[in-house]
C-alpha cells in the first residue's frame, strides 16, 4: 500500500473516532457542513439556517418541540452510524497493519504516520492495541454521562416543560454563536470552530449539552 494511503485509512480512522466521541458540533449547525458557500467560515445565516434544518430532524414528530426521547432517539442513531462505520474503517486498519494476523497491532506494526499514536489507543497500556480497545475509544466512559443526557436535555429545556421549543433553540444558539465569535465579526472562521477532544482529556465540568 502506498504511504498515501496508509496515511488517508490512518486519517480515516482516527476521524471516525473523534467524531463519535465528540458532542455533534458538525450536526448542530456550526461544524464544516454548515458552511453553505464553501468560503471557509460560517455566517450567521449560514449557522441559523444549519441549526433551524436540525431543530427540524430531532422534531421527529414534527409538532415543533424536541422531547427528550426525540434527543435520545437521535442520539442513538447517530452513535449506531458511527460504530457501524468505526467498525468497517477498523477492520481495514487491522487487515493493513496486523501484520501477523493476531487480533492485535503492535508498536513495531503502528504505522508512523498520522496524528493518533499507539499510546492514544492503547487502553490498558500493554503496548499493543485489539479492535475492542478501537471500539472503547468513542464510548462514554464508566461513570460519565453521554451527550445530550438528562442534564443536557434539562439545561436546553429552559422554562423546564419537558420539552425543547424552537425559541430554546435558538436561544442557546445566540449563545454559541457570540461565543464562537471571538473576534466579533460576524463570522466563525475555521480556527474558531469546536475542535474535537479525547475523551480522556475533557474536564468533568465540561460535560458537552448539545445532541
Amino acid at each position: 500500500m502506498k504511504k498515501s494511503n496508509r496515511l488517508m485509512l490512518l486519517t480515516g480512522v482516527v476521524g471516525l473516532m473523534l467524531t463519535a466521541a465528540a458532542p455533534l458540533y458538525a450536526d448542530m449547525g456550526h461544524g464544516p457542513k454548515a458552511d453553505a458557500n464553501k468560503d471557509g467560515t460560517i455566517d450567521r445565516a449560514e449557522f441559523d439556517a444549519e441549526r433551524a434544518a436540525n431543530f427540524t430532524t430531532l422534531d421527529a414528530n414534527a409538532d415543533g418541540f424536541v422531547s427528550e426521547d426525540e434527543m435520545k432517539a437521535f442520539h442513538e442513531a447517530h452513535r449506531a452510524e458511527m460504530e457501524g462505520k468505526q467498525g468497517e474503517m477498523s477492520a481495514k486498519f487491522f487487515k493493513r497493519f496486523d501484520a501477523d494476523s493476531d487480533g492485535k497491532v503492535t508498536a513495531a506494526e503502528w504505522p508512523k504516520e498520522g496524528r493518533m499514536t499507539l499510546a492514544d489507543v492503547d487502553v490498558n497500556g500493554d503496548g499493543a492495541v485489539t479492535a475492542d480497545e478501537f471500539g472503547k475509544m468513542h464510548k462514554p466512559r464508566d461513570g460519565k454521562k453521554a451527550e445530550g443526557g438528562k442534564d443536557g436535555f434539562a439545561r436546553l429545556d429552559t422554562d423546564k416543560d419537558g420539552k425543547v421549543s424552537a425559541a430554546e433553540w435558538n436561544a442557546l444558539g445566540d449563545k454559541m454563536f457570540a461565543r464562537m465569535d471571538e473576534n466579533k465579526d460576524g463570522k466563525i472562521a475555521k480556527d474558531e470552530m469546536p475542535k474535537p477532544r479525547k475523551r480522556d482529556k475533557m474536564p468533568d465540568d465540561e460535560t458537552p449539552i448539545l445532541p
